[in-house]
């Protein structure tokens, strides 16, 4: 009975991390020399993918420290609250899963005293299958909760290095723009 929607809880919190996980490992922004990161600031047109992008568009018109700025906060609000909300509804769906499974427990306890309650002759494999159900669901719903928290522990570690890649490529935006 409960088993169908934890089914189908997991699925979507492991789509969730899945898609975020392989969206982050699409954009470049990672972690690369700060030499490379000079080199495209200096040559914008050089840079390539996501960070290519995000390095023309905070250079695009003036470049006085201000519009830089402007610019980067404006990526911020582009991408950060849109991930930030994922995370939540994933956090949400996460916390979800031993819920269920204790709503699992419950129907199977609820089934196990009805069937201690009959006097009919079938009452020892209803108690047992109860029973079974009980401890089933409470297992499920905990390991897709476990699962999920160490997913959504890879999805908020992402989007800190996405974050702290943003100021790191501001910072030394900043830099040139004081050196030109």
């Amino acid at each position: 009975c409960v088993l169908i929607p934890l089914f189908i809880l997991a699925l979507f919190i492991g789509y969730q991390v899945c898609e975020m996980l392989i969206y982050f490992a699409r954009t470049d922004c990672r972690d690369a020399t700060d030499s490379k990161w000079h080199q495209w600031i200096e040559k914008p047109d050089q840079a390539t993918g996501e960070a290519g992008e995000i390095i023309r568009y905070s250079q695009a018109g003036e470049n006085d420290a201000w519009s830089v700025r402007e610019r980067f906060q404006a990526v911020r609000t582009a991408r950060l609250p849109r991930l930030n909300q994922r995370i939540i509804m994933l956090g949400v769906a996460v916390t979800a899963a031993p819920l269920l499974g204790l709503l699992g427990t419950v129907y199977g306890m609820l089934e196990t005293f009805e069937a201690i309650g009959e006097t009919s002759g079938n009452t020892l494999a209803r108690m047992s299958h109860g029973i079974s159900e009980a401890l089933i669901t409470t297992e499920v719903g905990l390991i897709i909760a476990v699962t999920g928290f160490f997913g959504l522990y890879l999805v908020r570690r992402q989007r800190n290095r996405f974050r702290a890649f943003l100021n790191h490529l501001e910072n030394l935006t900043l830099q040139h723009c004081q050196q030109s």
